[in-house]
């Protein structure tokens, strides 16, 4: 069956270390060992081995992104935008060589919420772009819902009107302020664990602090299956009833998945999980990804074409959500 999928990484040689390297982002191993890296980093970087496996697996289209080359780490605002601004440059001209092939989400500069709504401006006028991926926190307190970005977020409720125009919320390195938690385990400072629960987190900010109440534009896309809220988001609407504090939404936590919020099955190739979604959110709100290079694309094809569920709810998650969202 016929595919689109919606978080795929490309990055350029210049930009695989600049996570770890820039002042701010410390010097870290890269949460891969040594022979995943030989086999996926080389695939990040050009076309020509994603097209072969695009090919291969019946995937029509790929929507590139960078995901977390490390452009919010950068602290310089004139260097955020050159380097943001460039890669996106990249990404335009990759998918005009390759239109039927490629969309993209292009990245920001989170540094400067003034830069990053001009460059989500200049990134709505080009058919290239379905949007922009953004992180939920830069670094340790910049929370993306804070106060301080609101003018990103007008700028984005402008452009999203036509719905045309997504964020997909993509993880990122976990806050320093948070790394305690796994101290003496590591293995769940990353992928397996913490990058998933963060990322929730930072999406629950969003309902909880009124953020879609005020910009009610504003589309969300999450991977990985929803980063495990399907699976709590009645207990998390039970406990805002007899406990809201200090909550600032309107309506009831988990309805702004309904209209707010859209998933994919990136680097979450479980039936189980994939059928509790849909149940939650319903087959129109899903769509299907990979995380190509980090997960396999024969895995994911084959996980999504054998899943047991129906015919009208395949075809949806494979690619008529995509075109229908996206106007393909």
């Amino acid at each position: 069956m016929k595919k689109i999928a919606l978080e795929e990484h490309i990055s350029l040689p210049e930009y695989m270390q600049l996570r770890f390297t820039t002042p701010r982002g410390k010097l870290k191993p890269f949460p891969l060992n040594p022979e995943e890296m030989k086999h996926k980093l080389p695939a990040m970087c050009g076309v020509e081995q994603r097209l072969k496996e695009m090919e291969e697996n019946e995937i029509a289209m790929q929507f590139l992104m960078s995901g977390t080359n490390g452009f919010d780490f950068i602290d310089d605002a004139d260097e955020a935008v050159r380097k943001t601004t460039a890669f996106n440059d990249y990404l335009r001209s990759t998918v005009q060589r390759y239109p039927d092939k490629f969309r993209a989400f292009g990245s920001l500069p989170m540094v400067s919420p003034e830069a990053m709504a001009e460059e989500a401006r200049r990134l709505s006028s080009m058919k290239e772009f379905a949007g922009a991926n953004i992180s939920g926190v830069r670094l340790d307190n910049d929370y993306i819902d804070d106060e301080r970005y609101n003018p990103f977020w007008e700028a984005v409720n402008e452009i999203s009107a036509d719905g045309r125009f997504y964020l997909y919320l993509h993880p990122c390195e976990t806050p320093d302020n948070i790394l305690a938690l796994y101290r003496g385990c590591e293995v769940l400072n990353g992928s397996t664990w913490s990058w998933g629960s963060d990322t929730a987190a930072f999406l629950l900010r969003m309902v909880f602090t009124g953020l879609f109440d005020r910009y009610p534009n504003v589309r969300i896309i999450l991977g990985h299956l929803g980063e495990m809220l399907p699976y709590t988001l009645d207990r998390v609407d039970a406990r805002w009833k007899i406990s809201p504090l200090d909550s600032r939404n309107s309506r009831k936590p988990s309805s702004y998945f309904k209209t707010n919020v859209y998933i994919t099955t990136s680097g979450n190739a479980s039936v189980p999980a994939l059928k509790c979604a849909i149940d939650v959110m319903g087959a129109d709100r899903i769509l299907f990804a990979v995380d190509y290079p980090f997960e396999e694309n024969r895995e994911y094809a084959e996980f999504i074409e054998n899943a047991d569920i129906s015919e009208k709810d395949r075809e949806m998650i494979c690619y008529k959500n995509a075109e229908r969202l996206f106007g393909l």
